[in-house]
């Protein structure tokens, strides 16, 4: 199946060779559909290795995570939010849950780890990866008019901040393809 940008009843069709109604005689709704092409999703994503540490097998997890939400950035919203999650999708939960708790972890901190990590890898990669209204090239530039506009009476600390640091992390963190060594 080609990359998907945002995923639409026709585009589908059109990749299935059918007319965009024809592919309701096999899903009850759009939300089905979702449902399956984001089970897709999580089926691209590594699991965490089980022969290592937690802090490693997640590390290893999140790159991956990382990597597939750069193909289907479209995604991102609708990974955690599905009903209906498909068999790669609990799968891919219930390693990432057994890789913490066979690490110690009570399921009170499993879970909040669970919603820590996945918070980080998703708002990475919606900075990383969605639209913004400037480039990395005028970044520098956009910050500083902002903060121009900061009173510093009000907001002493903002000035302090270099307008090129969320540029930079983004770009490093994009280049080295080293979540959380940054």
């Amino acid at each position: 199946m080609k990359q998907l940008v945002r995923p639409r009843s026709a585009d589908l069709a059109e990749e299935l060779g059918v007319k965009p109604m024809a592919i309701y005689h096999h899903v009850a709704n759009k939300e089905e559909i979702l449902d399956g092409i984001i089970d897709m999703v999580f089926a691209e994503i590594d699991f965490p290795p089980t022969d290592t540490d937690w802090k490693t097998a997640m590390r290893h997890r999140a790159i991956s995570a990382r990597r597939t939400l750069a193909r289907h950035h479209w995604a991102i919203p609708l990974m955690e939010s599905r009903g209906n999650p498909g068999p790669a999708t609990l799968r891919h939960h219930d390693a990432v849950i057994g890789s913490l708790r066979r690490a110690g972890f009570s399921i009170e901190m499993t879970a909040h780890a669970y919603s820590l990590l996945d918070s980080y890898i998703y708002g990475f990669a919606l900075q990383e990866f969605v639209s913004l209204p400037f480039d990395k090239e005028t970044a520098p530039e956009v910050a500083e008019r902002m903060l121009a506009k900061s009173p510093t009476d009000r907001y002493p600390y903002p000035p302090n901040w270099p307008s090129n640091t969320s540029s930079n992390r983004v770009t490093t963190t994009a280049t080295n393809s080293s979540m959380g060594s940054s």
